[in-house]
């Protein structure tokens, strides 16, 4: 029987060793917004905006600076996107484009900008508003204009949020006082149905007077064993939503972003790999890897790989951040120094 190193070389040798590219989420790079006509002038303000929300999204920065590269990008947007696409939804004429994924990033590496992986985890939403002396959760059919005003801003700082459903069984498990006390175990039990990697319970106390609405109140979460309070006071729905939603993006931009630092190269030994479709899955995987500038093969053996690693990720980070998604998994017993991982697929 052939060596997995023997296999590799005829494999290589026979067939060319390019690797497909891994999915990315169609939002994260798409952008829709109104337009008046469906001129070249006016396709080229909405892409000039569409690649500033995109770079929002990506590197996680609200306000995005203003680089010499960026400038370039913004005068010729066009460069960096694959498709368009007019439409009407209602009343309302908009543009679709859709960004490419290699280019926004050779950008965003010029630019020496922070980058956010586009693995982004699902935040569940869970809202209780007292009004007039009654509490009512805000399910993921609600017409509240704070769902509609979450959903939007979810979507500027590239988060992928969701609000419970509230069905008959969901009714059974959890009640507004509960989620307005914050009891962890109905919290908990409630919110297992949807897998969700965050959960974030807010309560807002709406009270309307002479002079106004007046919203007041905080969401909580946990991260990294930690509690995570923001609290927001404001007459606007907008200002809620975006109280909620960036408390969060912040702290998870500051946990997964890598900044723009120098270059580090890192060895890392593999082992797990058991045939040439899973050799292939790994390359198409690593290469793909936002965080990761560069791979190269070091060393080719019969039970394991060794790969270079260039990547502006510090030591822990960029070992917390091979392992988050659960491909890779530290190997206790490679007695070698260095970082050894086996890979899941």
């Amino acid at each position: 029987m052939k060596s997995i190193v023997e296999i590799l070389l005829w494999f290589c040798a026979v067939l060319p060793c390019s690797v497909v590219a891994l999915s990315t989420p169609d939002w994260l790079y798409s952008v829709q917004r109104p337009v008046e006509t469906q001129s070249k002038e006016e396709r080229n303000r909405v892409a000039q905006d569409a690649l500033l929300a995109v770079l929002t999204r990506v590197t996680g920065l609200v306000s995005v600076p203003r680089t010499e590269a960026v400038r370039a990008a913004l005068a010729n947007p066009s460069r960096y996107y694959s498709e368009y696409d007019f439409f009407a939804d209602g009343s309302e004429n908009l543009l679709r484009i859709t960004f490419q994924r290699p280019e926004v990033m050779a950008l965003i590496r010029r630019s020496r900008l922070p980058v956010w992986w586009s693995l982004r985890p699902e935040v569940l939403i869970w809202i209780v508003i007292e009004e007039n002396g009654h509490r009512d959760i805000i399910g993921s059919q609600s017409a509240h204009p704070l769902r509609t005003e979450i959903a939007k801003r979810a979507k500027v700082r590239g988060l992928e949020v969701q609000f419970p459903h509230l069905d008959e069984d969901e009714s059974q498990k959890i009640s507004a006082a509960e989620v307005w006390g914050d009891v962890s175990s109905s919290l908990e039990q409630a919110s297992n149905r949807y897998e969700p990697d965050l959960v974030v319970s807010c309560r807002l106390n709406a009270k309307l007077s002479l002079a106004g609405r007046a919203l007041d109140g905080d969401c909580r979460f946990w991260l990294d064993e930690s509690p995570v309070v923001s609290p927001f006071s404001s007459d606007q729905f907008v200002d809620v939503a975006i109280a909620s939603v960036d408390a969060a993006a912040d702290r998870l931009v500051a946990r997964y972003g890598v900044l723009a630092r120098s270059l580090k190269r890192w060895q890392v030994r593999i082992r797990g790999l058991r045939d040439v479709t899973e050799y292939a899955e790994l390359l198409s995987y690593v290469d793909n890897l936002d965080f990761v500038d560069g791979v190269a093969l070091s060393r080719l053996e019969s039970e394991r790989v060794t790969l270079l690693f260039d990547t502006r990720a510090g030591a822990e980070q960029f070992l917390m951040l091979l392992t988050a998604e659960g491909k890779f998994v530290v190997d206790d017993f490679d007695g070698e120094p260095g970082v050894q991982l086996i890979w899941q697929g």
